[in-house]
């Protein structure tokens, strides 16, 4: 799979809450680097993410890329947290993938004034 589809493949089943299929997109040792969930394995942090999350649409606004496989995702997030909290923001995900398009580290980044706040207060019980 070539760079870009992947990319779009990721934002795809990102869209549709496919955390398995997300996961498949994954080198065994792949690992995201979140502002509310630090660095984790892939399995592990679209687990937890799952398990925080009542609903979310996503948003296409881009993609920027180059050929040494690193591209940049660019799309709005509606997120619905677990409690029915929502926050919307714009995500840039960095993608580093290998020669065979599998991603090896994605790095998320976005504004987390709000989703923090919401977030924190929906894992206080």
């Amino acid at each position: 799979m070539n760079h870009a589809t992947t990319a779009k493949r990721y934002f795809e089943l990102l869209e549709r809450g496919d955390t398995e299929g997300i996961i498949g997109l994954f080198a065994p040792q792949g690992r995201v680097q979140s502002p509310l969930y630090g660095l984790l394995p892939a399995p592990e942090f679209y687990s937890q993410l799952a398990a925080d999350t009542r609903d979310s649409r996503l948003e296409w606004d881009g993609l920027f890329g180059a050929e040494d496989g690193r591209l940049a995702l660019v799309f709005y997030y509606n997120w619905t947290l677990a409690s029915g909290a929502e926050v919307r923001f714009k995500v840039v995900d960095l993608l580093e993938l290998d020669a065979q398009g599998t991603i090896t580290q994605l790095e998320i980044i976005y504004d987390t004034a709000l989703s923090r706040q919401l977030w924190t207060a929906s894992r206080v019980k």
